[in-house]
């Protein structure tokens, strides 16, 4: 029971890094792992409890180091029952990645590296209209060539 806790724990933790992130439930991630010391009950418990992260957050979740055509989205370390958890959440390239803004919009947008690589198109009001529906559409066209 302690154990599935510590591993709830975990899951909370790895949420909060993908909230940090501006990330989505959706959006199609890898989250790798690394517990110091090796030892540590920590590492038998993420190890253990790896079908429940997985089944609770929806992505894979691996060992460090991280595969080499997965790019870097956010990491941190993180102090938890006396070990250090280190927590690294990838995308693959060419992923297509969900950016919450700071505004509270969300915008899928085509990943060519990084975020700020990216041409972002204008802000538009939206409106439930079948006709602004349509103006969205050709706005976006437009503005992501």
């Amino acid at each position: 029971m302690l154990n599935e806790g510590l591993a709830r724990e975990v899951i909370n933790r790895m949420q909060k890094l993908r909230k940090k992130a501006h990330l989505v439930p959706t959006d199609p991630v890898s989250v790798y792992t690394e517990v110091m010391p090796v030892d540590h009950v920590l590492a038998e418990i993420v190890q253990s409890h790896s079908a429940l992260i997985e089944g609770t957050l929806k992505v894979p979740v691996k060992r460090l180091p991280v595969c080499g055509s997965d790019q870097v989205i956010i990491e941190e370390t993180q102090e938890l029952k006396g070990a250090s958890l280190r927590i690294v959440i990838t995308k693959r390239k060419g992923d297509v990645i969900s950016i919450d803004k700071a505004n509270g919009d969300a915008e899928s947008v085509k990943q060519h590296g990084d975020a700020e690589s990216v041409k972002q198109p204008k802000k538009i009001h939206k409106e439930t209209t079948r006709h602004s529906l349509l103006q969205v559409r050709k706005h976006v066209e437009l503005n992501w060539r």
